[in-house]
């Protein structure tokens, strides 16, 4: 008997391992060595075809077992390709600062340099033989601003679909309906990347995803979709929800109930125009909530009571609103706070009274309290010091006073301390800065500080990338010893204070005489140095070229003399073309820049793109050195206002990016380079009173600038039509007035 089971046993293993065999090769598609189906393998070529890749992300991209490949997962049983992931893998985190609240932004954006896009009109259909694919995410490409592709809703085992940061535009799919196993659908951040942004007209597919966890459609255009909240709460499941910058609108809010979206735990809603009483709202039901984003978007009235109800809240961002008054007494149980956002808001009250009212049980929790431009008054409570888990405390432009209080210097963690534009007084004392040793951006400018600075304030903020202290009323000397510790500072602004003999401006006091050699050392990470209009003497210090990040020197209106270093053209982030990179800058809300002969606020996200060398108003002498020219990204480029001799570099046409090109005001020679009408971007030139001789030269880009004749004036001896000398009677012209300089020797050898 025993041996009969035995037996029996043995069949059907066999009778499995030949159904396997004949399921295996029945497709005529998969080999016993397991690699993927051939059909699915030419679908993946055909898409890779169709497709730019400079990065080279497909490169591995060959070969007959296509589930080896990156970004493609296949099925451990059937083989069946199952996942696909081309994100875009030079994604990278947007640390910036917005008006309201320098708050750090949560999201990622694309380098689209290195990011795959369409070599033709449109995406490759070939995707739709992935039958039993269960992943797809594309995000972080450019598809060049065509639509969402149809062919994507036959893909009915989708269970996650992320085309976020695309580039698509035009009408999205309501065929997308048709993926009713999907989970994970994010359409956002196709927003102004091209003309034309993704719409939707009416939301009455989304419904049919009932098992959707995951739905974000930001900066899509829904202000059509009228029925957009009703379609949205017919989604149970729903977990994660994004509806930032949709273009939505109040007029739903009288048919509404409560909320069925009872599992929901994060929401974006920021960036819309509500123009209605925040007590109004949806959610206020929803104690599932834990992240609200709700800043931008025209809320008005106060805060509602509602709001300690949200017992699981983590993070609430009301920032840029119409909203007055405190928050509510009573929010003992919101005791799992991280981040509070009311920046922006009309709270007008004590800063003291508004503090009271946190949830003590959040005190321990709480890493980011903002509360700028909030007509807020009084002094900051002295028991702040028990926030021990703070990072991040925003106060500016309000009308705060008092003194710093010292429980400051116990925030341990904290990385961002900015209290600019309020009427704080005192002095600083090193037990304010004694533990803030991860701190990285230090605003207590316009403020009314006063006191010596001491070296032992800054002597553990190894981490600072920024100070400003400029508009105080500190006094004493100023030496190399207070930057000691700063080796990580990027932006440093000193100005508008009453530093002992000395006048001090932008960056550093007009007590160090020359630039200071030291500076590279010191502080190494440097990206920005403008010393504008100061007493600075002496030579330009050759070892700025060891600034290896510097994009920005403004040394003008000083008295530096000597000449031009060629050593300069080593200064490698002017070498290059600078990168749409917003990544890692934190800097002013706008910055004061000097260019056109004007001044010009910039915000820091346009600022950073500036590639700027001011050398302008001093006694620099001798010829400009050619080697200047391979400063490539320069988009500033100032010498006017010296003493400088010879030619201009004939490679000046290499300077492609320049916007701007001022060299009036020397004693440049010789004709103007024919190189110079290369620069097609250039908006703005000013040659103006030199010794320059010959004809203008001819160009699209030089012929429409503005202002013609006062770019070349003071400069007789040059031709063309901006300067109305015609060339060939200026040449016979010159003729003669040479002949006449020979004149006089010839009649003195006569009379000998």
């Amino acid at each position: 008997m025993a041996k009969l089971v035995l037996l029996i046993r043995g069949a059907a293993l066999l009778l499995c391992l030949l159904i396997f065999q004949v399921t295996s090769t029945s497709h005529g598609q998969a080999s016993g060595s397991g690699a993927c189906i051939s059909s699915e393998r030419d679908a993946l070529l055909s898409f890779k075809a169709s497709l730019l890749d400079p990065a080279g992300h497909l490169s591995s991209w060959q070969g007959e077992d296509c589930c080896q490949w990156k970004g493609v997962r296949c099925s451990n049983r059937t083989g069946h390709l199952i996942k696909l992931n081309l994100r875009n893998i030079d994604m990278k985190d947007m640390y910036t600062m917005y008006d309201y609240s320098y708050k750090m932004v949560d999201y990622s954006y694309p380098n689209w340099s290195r990011s795959l896009s369409l070599s033709a009109g449109e995406m490759s259909s070939s995707l739709a033989t992935l039958q039993h694919l269960r992943y797809l995410d594309l995000s972080g490409n450019d598809f060049n601003g065509t639509s969402i592709p149809v062919f994507l809703a036959s893909l009915k085992n989708l269970r996650y679909l992320n085309l976020s940061w695309t580039g698509f535009s035009g009408r999205i799919p309501s065929q997308l309906g048709n993926l009713s196993k999907l989970q994970y659908l994010d359409l956002s951040w196709n927003y102004d990347y091209y003309v034309n942004t993704p719409y939707i007209v009416d939301l009455a597919w989304l419904p049919r995803l009932s098992s959707l966890r995951h739905l974000d459609m930001s900066f899509a255009d829904l202000g059509s979709a009228r029925d957009w909240f009703r379609s949205v709460n017919m989604l149970p499941s729903l977990k994660v929800l994004g509806l930032s910058g949709c273009g939505l609108n109040s007029t739903m809010f009288a048919s509404i109930s409560l909320s069925n979206l009872t599992h929901l735990e994060v929401l974006h809603m920021s960036d819309n125009n509500f123009y209605t009483s925040l007590k109004h709202a949806w959610f206020w039901n929803l104690k599932s909530l834990k992240e609200l984003y709700l800043s931008g978007s025209s809320w008005i009235g106060s805060i509602p009571s509602d709001l300690a109800n949200m017992t699981a809240l983590q993070v609430i961002d009301l920032s840029g609103n119409q909203l007055m008054g405190l928050i509510p007494e009573k929010l003992e149980n919101l005791c799992n706070l991280t981040r509070m956002r009311f920046s922006g808001n009309n709270i007008g009250s004590s800063i003291g009274e508004f503090m009271r009212r946190l949830p003590k049980c959040s005190w321990n929790t709480l890493q980011e309290f903002s509360v700028q431009d909030a007509n807020m008054i009084g002094n900051l409570p002295s028991w702040i010091g028990n926030m021990t888990n703070l990072s991040v405390l925003h106060a500016s432009k309000n009308m705060l006073s008092g003194s710093l209080p010292v429980g400051v210097g116990a925030l341990s963690n904290l990385k961002s301390l900015i209290l600019g534009n309020n009427n704080f007084s005192g002095v600083l004392l090193k037990e304010q800065f004694a533990n803030l040793g991860k701190l990285e951006l230090l605003d207590l400018s316009h403020n009314n500080f006063n006191g010596v600075l001491l070296k032992e304030q800054f002597a553990n903020l190894g981490k600072l990338e920024l100070l400003d202290l400029s508009h105080n009323n500190f006094s004493g000397e100023l030496l190399k010893e207070h930057f000691a510790s700063l080796g990580a500072l990027k932006s440093l602004n000193l100005s508008c204070n009453n530093f002992s003999g000395v006048l001090s401006n932008e960056q550093f006091a007009r007590l160090f005489g020359g630039l200071p050699e030291w500076l590279p050392q010191k502080m190494p990470h440097m990206k920005i140095l403008r010393v504008r209009s100061n007493m600075f003497s002496g030579h330009i210090p050759k070892s700025l070229t060891s600034l290896h990040d510097l994009h920005y020197l403004d040394i003008a209106h000083n008295k530096i003399t000597g000449t031009i270093p060629w050593s300069l053209s080593n200064l490698k982030a002017m070498m290059t073309v600078v990168s749409q990179d917003t990544g890692d800058y934190i800097y002013e809300e706008s910055i004061p820049v000097i260019t056109k002969d004007q001044k010009r606020d910039y915000t820091f996200a346009i600022y950073q793109l500036l590639v700027v060398l001011d050398l302008s108003s001093n006694s620099l002498g001798e010829q400009v050195p050619e080697e200047i020219t391979l400063l490539v990204g320069l988009t500033n480029l100032n010498l006017s206002n010296n003493q400088l001799i010879g030619a201009i570099p004939k490679q000046i046409g290499d300077l492609r990016q320049l916007d701007s090109l001022d060299l009036s005001f020397n004693e440049f020679s010789g004709a103007i380079p024919s190189s110079l009408s290369a620069l097609t971007y250039l908006s703005h030139l000013n040659l103006s009173y030199n010794n320059l001789s010959g004809a203008i030269p001819s160009g699209q880009q030089l012929q429409a600038l503005d202002n013609q004749m006062y770019i070349y004036i003071g400069n007789p001896d040059l031709c063309g039509d901006p300067v109305g000398r015609n060339c060939s009677t200026h040449d016979a012209e010159q003729s003669g007035l040479e002949d006449i300089d020979h004149m006089p020797s010839v009649y003195l050898a006569m009379s000998i």
